[in-house]
């Protein structure tokens, strides 16, 4: 060697073999080939690659330095690694070419779920070419051959013939599919075989994967080790041999989008399938059932550890809240025992380690059902739920419903238990609600205008609140939750805490003003009680002095009705109380359950000398269940929300501007103001490379701050090109992050723990930025959502019907003294399952939806951006006119007797925003618009002699019509045949408005059939 080395990187060289000719200065600018992945977009160091690339072709053209394929695949100094994305460049080589058309052929693409895994996968497989082509210098497929593929995989093989450590998982599936290419060009199985995975014993396959893990399993290996640690495991070969084989069903089962995080993989239920594959295992004899239950108890332990350390947390109340599904419930674990096991099985899971899981919805309407059939019969059968000192007039025992009641209120609507017991009764408030007239009256309590008698800031402080609201006469109706976890805090515990929902839920306001009447009745107050006089035993919370003094008194309308300990009955029942009433709930429910033939575990514990039930496998957090959080959620008026639940009207999301009134999204959209829009996105975009943190803040919409930080990020400015990659805005990582950009679960400061988001969801994600020139998108992904979301609401309500008519035909059994078939059982289970379902899902498009609607009034809010719009003349344009600074909008949402003014909405929008397209919307409509034909006497569009194109432009063009001369209520009544054409003077105008003049050649009178 000639001269001293001025880097030590060449040390790390792999793949590489090089003459005495070649000098520490050659081989020092051959660094810039190697860089941390993350990096390699920056232009100083993909300009160091170059100069060094080109180094690397000029010495190896003289002859002095050659290398293999383990130099491009090799990582150097902790993570550098190959510019292997450049080889790529400008590449466009004959066996390249070859290969990509024969990759069809081996199915490189099948069984990817993702458009994204796709891309990865064709790029992997198309750098693992180029490689070969390198390393081997075959320029086509009629050069190859096994002895040739044999000298390319060699240097990527270990002496035991496994892959390299450097390689990655992705880069083994290319090459895989590579040696398929070639096996099935040279009609021959070798190079498979060359590839494949050579199998170990059991020891050794766990030595490797807890000694050397590969990268996808690393963060499961080291999560497994904290769990061996945990549980203090002495003797840990067994527990890790078990845990291969849930390494094993991970890679079988997930070939592509694989989770290499437990939190990703346990924030989905599963279905049991790690439970379902060892008893396929089992059904094979390729394992007993003693390996099954062993097996599945360590990973089941596991789970429930990692769980409840990660993805759990416990609120003021001691309830743990969990956002985990564990590998299997402990019911199912249980049968598993049962099935496959012996006494001794299943003994290492802990319940106290398992976090609670919810009861499915089907299970909430039974709870509901049971405390108020008959009259609240099973609630007053409860000894407990009287007073001695509580009588009516003939001296009777008088029941005390607010334990019922807490439980009641959290079953119609989201709220904790702790929020309910703390709620105030109004009784020294200035109006009060009537639900009978539905108006506000002066309150005539005692107390009345007890707060604003003393001074206080806030003088309705009552649960039913009456709410006045800026240009509407009529006060408004909200409840008023005066207590919230995470936002009481920036309000210092004041009288201002809480927040309200402004729902008129006509079950709820019956439930509160009657346990007020009946406090005021049998359990009458005379002054506020004062937080700090409550016993810890009620709420268990131990503020701080200076919160003490801040919280305020209160009328508390869940009074307990009976002394407790230290304390009175005009405070709220103690949390002992409230859990006994709850297992007492929980076993009734268990009981009726079996008296139906469903086998189930809800009480896990039992007092040994009464049998009175002491621990639940639900607790009363699991009532804020999938179907009514998203209601609770801030975003879209939930009576918009709660008139879609219930399907009477349809909604349409409006928007207003102060300088445009269009009367149809034509009028707003058409392909040329969609490429001033597409302009103005890309000159956004643009100007958020270059822009200032604050200066994006100011100017964009995003669901998190964080959003705004990504834009600036390392990882962002290599992906500045692919930013733009989503349809309503600005993806900073382009669609890569998905799988983190919920909420966050666990906050540990950089390494916080975030749920994944459904893919390409991005209103709902937390990288996701947008602005002005996405508003039009976003209003027509809002109408679309609606649309989906009544949808829904009619199978959720159709399904019900079902399960009600199984039901009735159950009881009518049972009452007749009959033996209800398994059959019928079998089927109510079915529909109750899908009835859960339909209700989650219906909770992800509310989500969705509010999500787009804040986006919406985010942007409302926002100055215009300091670029420019358009270019040239942009008059005729009307983009431009919504993206001018004056250009003001408002959201309303209008209610119609049919949804046909959203389907024309949501279809003629998706003509130019092809993302929108919705067969069914399109379906819908037509048969809308087929139907009011027929009533008039016209053929029907979709027997017309048209074709595909003319039938759209028909139909867009008579809905377009329809749409801006009628309202709702006529449509309805040219639906239903309560309205013709002749009626209202518009045949003419009818033939005129569909452009193939289809309707004047096909009109067929009803003389024309005598």
């Amino acid at each position: 060697m000639k001269d001293q080395m001025t880097t030590t990187n060449y040390l790390q060289f792999k793949g590489i073999n090089y003459g005495e000719s070649v000098t520490q200065k050659d081989l020092a600018l051959l660094d810039g080939l190697f860089a941390p992945r993350n990096k390699q977009k920056t232009n100083r160091l993909l300009t160091a690659y170059y100069r060094a690339n080109e180094t690397l072709k000029k010495i190896v053209a003289k002859g002095d330095l050659s290398v293999n394929s383990l130099f491009f695949y090799q990582k150097i100094s902790v993570d550098s690694y190959y510019f292997l994305g450049e080889l790529l460049n400008g590449s466009d080589s004959k066996i390249l070419n070859q290969l990509t058309m024969l990759s069809d052929s081996v199915e490189l693409t099948n069984n990817i779920r993702t458009s994204n895994a796709i891309d990865t996968a064709i790029r992997q497989f198309s750098i693992a070419v180029e490689v070969f082509r390198i390393t081997t210098g075959v320029e086509s497929l009629e050069e190859t051959s096994v002895e040739v593929f044999k000298q390319f995989i060699a240097p990527l093989r270990t002496e035991d013939n496994r892959w390299h450590p450097d390689l990655t998982p992705h880069a083994h599936k290319a090459i895989r599919y590579l040696a398929r290419c070639f096996d099935n060009h040279l009609n021959s199985t070798d190079c498979l075989k060359l590839v494949e995975l050579q199998r170990r014993d059991t020891r050794h396959k766990t030595k490797d994967l807890f000694d050397n893990p590969e990268k996808h399993m690393k963060a499961w290996v080291n999560s497994f080790h904290e769990f061996l640690n945990a549980k203090n495991a002495f003797e840990t070969g067994h527990l890790k041999d078990r845990f291969t084989k849930f390494r094993n069903f991970l890679e079988f089962t997930y070939t592509s989008d694989f989770p290499s995080d437990p939190t990703l993989y346990f924030s989905k239920f599963r279905n049991d399938e790690f439970y379902n594959w060892l008893k396929d295992d089992r059904d094979k004899k390729s394992i007993g059932s003693s390996v099954l239950i062993l097996t599945l108890t360590t990973i089941v332990d596991f789970s429930n550890w990692y769980i409840g350390e990660y993805m759990s947390e416990t609120d003021e109340t001691g309830e743990l809240v969990t956002v985990g599904y564990p590998i299997l419930s402990m019911h199912k674990f249980t049968q598993a025992v049962s099935e496959y096991g012996s006494e001794d099985n299943g003994k290492d899971i802990k319940l106290s380690e398992s976090a609670k899981p919810t009861p499915p919805i089907w299970m909430i309407l039974k709870l509901k059902e049971i405390l108020t059939e008959n009259d609240f019969a099973w609630p007053k059968s409860l000894s407990d739920q009287y007073n001695e000192n509580i009588v009516d007039e003939d001296g009777n025992p008088i029941w005390i419903p607010v334990i019922t009641y807490v439980y009641l209120v959290m079953l119609e609507i989201p709220i904790r238990k702790i929020q309910v017991i703390r709620l105030d009764s109004g009784e020294g408030d200035q109006w009060r609600y009537n639900p009978e007239t539905d108006v506000w009256v002066k309150n005539d309590h005692q107390l009345t205008n007890y707060w604003k008698n003393i001074g206080a800031k806030v003088h309705n402080r009552g649960v039913l609140r009456r709410k006045l609201i800026s240009g509407v006469l009529a006060p408004q109706f909200v409840f008023y939750i005066n207590s919230n976890k995470v936002s009481d805090k920036e309000v210092g515990f004041s009288e201002k805490s809480g927040y309200e929902i402004p729902w008129k839920n006509a079950t709820v306001i019956k439930y509160l003003d009657d346990l007020r009447d009946w406090q005021e009745k049998y359990n009458p107050v005379t002054y506020p009680v004062r937080f700090q006089d409550i016993p810890k035993t009620v709420f268990e919370a131990e503020p701080s002095e200076s919160v003490l003094a801040r919280i305020p008194d209160r009328f508390y309308l869940f009074r307990s009705a009976k002394d407790i300990k230290n304390g009175n009955c005009q405070m709220p029942p103690t949390n002992r109380n409230l859990h006994e009433f709850w297992v007492k709930l929980m076993a009734e429910l268990e009981r009726r359950l079996h008296s139906e033939g469903i086998e189930c575990q809800i009480i896990l514990t039992r007092n040994k000398t009464t049998n009175a039930p002491q621990s639940a496998l639900y607790t009363p957090h699991g009532l804020r269940v999938a179907g009514l959080t998203s209601l609770a959620q801030q975003g879209v008026p939930i009576e918009v929300l709660s008139k879609i639940v219930a399907g009477h009207k349809s909604i349409l999301m409006t928007i207003y501007y102060v300088k445009y009134h269009p009367s149809h999204i034509t009028e707003i959209l058409n392909e040329a103001s969609r490429d001033i829009e597409l302009d103005y996105q890309k000159s956004f975009q643009n100007w958020l490379k270059e822009a200032a943190w604050d200066e994006v803040a100011k100017y964009a919409a995003f669901n998190s701050s964080e959003a705004i930080n990504s834009i600036k990020s390392d990882a962002a400015g290599c992906l500045v090109g692919l930013w733009n990659s989503t349809n309503l805005g600005i993806c900073p990582y382009n669609g890569t992050r998905c799988h983190d950009g919920g909420k966050c679960i666990r906050k540990n400061g950089k390494k916080n723990t975030y749920l994944p988001v459904e893919d390409k969801n991005c209103v709902v994600c937390r990288h996701f930025i947008t602005g002005l020139p996405w508003l039009t998108e976003l209003w027509v992904h809002a109408n679309s959502l609606i649309l989906q979301s009544e949808k829904k609401a009619a199978e959720i309500q159709e399904n019900e019907q079902v399960v009600q008519t199984l039901k009735v035909e159950q009881l009518t059994l049972r009452k007749k003294g009959q033996d209800v078939s398994p059959q019928l059982v079998t089927k109510l289970k079915k529909n109750e399952t899908i009835q859960e379902r339909l209700a989650i899902e219906e909770d992800k498009l509310f989500n969705a939806l509010h999500s787009t609607h804040n986006l919406i009034e985010k942007i409302k809010n926002l100055p215009k951006p300091p670029i420019s719009s358009v270019q040239g003349d942009s008059s005729d344009c009307v983009p431009a006119l919504l993206m001018d600074s004056d250009s003001d909008f408002d959201i309303d949402y209008t209610e119609t007797p049919n949804n046909f003014s959203n389907l024309d909405f949501v279809i003629q929008a998706s003509r130019i925003y092809k993302h929108e397209r919705n067969e069914d919307f399109e379906r819908e409509r037509d048969q809308f618009i087929d139907t009011i034909l027929l009533r008039n006497g016209f053929e029907p569009m979709m027997l017309m002699n048209l074709t595909s194109e003319e039938k759209q432009q028909s139909a867009d063009s008579f809905a377009k019509f329809l749409v801006t001369r009628f309202d709702g209520e006529t449509l309805q009544l040219l639906k239903d045949g309560r309205k013709t054409f002749a009626e209202l003077g518009i045949e003419q105008e009818c033939s005129k408005a569909v452009p193939v003049q289809a309707l004047q050649n096909i009109e067929i009178k009803a003389s024309a059939n005598q």
